[in-house]
């Protein structure tokens, strides 16, 4: 098993379009991956923190 852990960080102003953009067009590239299985995030609006 592999997994990928990322961390970024997105202007809390930006979070809903950062979000649209993972769910619309990141997520399904994502999914056409062979043997990916799930995809899990955690964004906390105040500091922008992304993982």
């Amino acid at each position: 098993m592999y997994a990928r852990v990322t961390f970024s960080q997105v202007m809390p102003e930006k979070a809903d379009e950062a979000i649209s953009i993972m769910r619309d067009n990141v997520l399904p590239l994502m999914r056409q991956q062979k043997g990916f299985k799930h995809y899990f995030t955690c964004y906390d609006r105040a500091s922008g923190h992304w993982s």
